[in-house]
């Protein structure tokens, strides 16, 4: 096993999405096959020692999307990361991102903010998803974050070519 994927994917077709969009990625641009990877729905759950074992055999560890940032709360939306981080395998954030009203008003509870500056002191950097996340992380005393947006963004069949408009739509998807 190389990576470990966690993703928030339960019942959100967007979060299936954005694990299913990551996991293409790795596909597509490292060396990694199906058995390489290791998918675990890493959202509000605490880990057990033998999956904690088994994630410290990965090279890295990749946070798909999942509530990430929003509310503030990042160590209650994903528990384990710190004990991931004290086996010494690095959590590489890829386009998680931010909601809000106010970014000046914003700000992690102080545990949070540990976990986070942790992260991004095993990682030369993370990705972001957009702009206002970007800006709420710097802000926070945490820079070495790069805009790569949301990885359900990116399908690879498409990729470098020109948008081609529909003659018609003939069905949306509308998820709750």
């Amino acid at each position: 096993m190389k990576y470990v994927l966690l993703h928030g994917a339960k019942k959100n077709v967007g979060d299936y999405l954005i694990r299913d969009r990551a996991r293409s990625l790795l596909f597509e641009h490292k060396d990694v096959e199906k058995g390489d990877i290791i998918e675990v729905d890493a959202v509000r759950k605490s880990m057990s020692r033998e999956e904690l074992d088994e994630i410290s055999k990965a090279r890295a560890v990749i946070l798909a999307g999942g509530p990430a940032y929003g509310d503030g709360n990042f160590y209650s939306n994903y528990p384990s990361v710190d004990k991931i981080l004290d086996t010494g395998t690095p959590v590489y954030p890829l386009g998680p991102g931010w909601k809000g009203v106010s970014e000046a008003d914003f700000r992690f509870t102080s545990e949070s903010l540990r976990v986070i500056k942790r992260i991004h002191d095993f990682v030369d950097f993370s990705g972001v998803r957009d702009y206002p996340t970007k800006r709420m992380l710097e802000k926070h005393g945490i820079s070495n974050v790069e805009l790569v947006g949301c990885p359900a963004w990116y399908n690879l069949k498409n990729l470098g070519k020109g948008f081609k408009k529909p003659s018609s739509i003939d069905s949306i998807a509308i998820s709750t």
